[in-house]
């Protein structure tokens, strides 16, 4: 009797616990992000809704998913953007298939044209209807990349500063991305958290050890011959393809001939080699020959970038 009692306790135990798991699993993923990757000063701000459906019915979400009610925008101070009197524009349904992916742009700026007017003005950004949600979200008001303007970004960091010269000769792309992320404040809190002595030091990675910044990638722009190699370059990280991050760079640490024509690099250091001579004195793990090689056991601190 006790060794059935026991059986149908663990039977029900296990059932709860697939309750708790299902619950845990919603059947939709809905993300809420910048359409293009940045909003710029005096152009309209867009944002993506996009659904990710998990399970095999279709998902349709009528027009009335995509209304002013279902966005909640809130300024540094916790004030809700004014509305604008303008009406709303149209919308339609959007019906997303089994195991598929949809992607629905919004202008926001339709409904609150106030958005966009103010440089460097910061907002969050959230949607929800009918038990779905997304965000909120930072969506900073950044000027937009001038390259003729645009010449050198300013690293602050814990252990000291440094001066990067711009490379959009090279990797105009590259140097567009990593000036929108820096506008935008990305960087600021993330660190240097990989030091190779010798090789090169790694940065910009949201997880702080470098396996969170894969979700999104760039396309290559492999550096031209004529670019001079050596300590101080700046490239974005990328793993075995040409593919690189989004976000993650390195900095090379030493003669860099054995990366030309296979990476690509956005920036050069001009100012602060101290730095890179103060990174490769810290102390980390060394070659364990695991993922965590390297790592440093105290991180630098990227405080802010500055773009001039």
């Amino acid at each position: 009797m006790r060794s059935a009692a026991r059986f149908f306790l663990a039977v029900a135990l296990l059932g709860c616990l697939g309750h708790l798991e299902a619950r845990e699993e919603s059947p939709v993923q809905v993300t809420l992000e910048l359409e293009g990757g940045a909003a710029y000063h005096k152009t309209p701000a867009v944002v993506a809704l996009v659904f990710s459906n998990r399970v095999e019915p279709k998902l349709r979400l009528e027009a009335s998913a995509f209304a002013p009610e279902t966005f909640t925008i809130l300024d540094a101070k916790g004030k809700p953007a004014q509305r604008g009197k303008s009406a709303s524009p149209a919308q339609e349904a959007l019906v997303v298939d089994g195991y598929g992916t949809e992607r629905r742009t919004i202008d926001l700026s339709a409904w609150y044209p106030a958005l966009s007017r103010k440089k460097n003005r910061v907002w969050m950004v959230s949607w929800s209807h009918g038990g779905l949600s997304a965000g909120p979200f930072r969506m900073a008001i950044i000027p937009p990349h001038d390259p003729q303007r645009d010449q050198e970004a300013v690293i602050e960091t814990s252990i000291g500063r440094m001066t990067w010269t711009l490379l959009p000769g090279q990797a105009p792309r590259h140097v567009k991305r990593f000036v929108d992320l820096a506008r935008q404040g990305h960087y600021d809190g993330l660190t240097i958290f990989r030091v190779i002595p010798g090789i090169q030091a790694e940065g910009g990675d949201p997880k702080g050890d470098g396996t969170g910044a894969w979700e999104t990638m760039q396309l290559p722009e492999i550096s031209k011959p004529n670019l001079p190699m050596g300590v101080g370059l700046v490239g974005s990280a990328r793993q075995e393809t040409s593919m690189t991050s989004d976000t993650m760079f390195f900095i090379t640490l030493g003669p860099s001939d054995f990366m030309k024509g296979f990476q690509t690099f956005f920036a050069r250091v001009s100012e602060g080699m101290e730095v890179l001579g103060k990174l490769q004195g810290l102390e980390s793990k060394g070659n364990t020959g695991m993922r965590d090689s390297y790592l440093l056991l105290q991180p630098v601190t990227i405080t802010h970038i500055t773009i001039r």
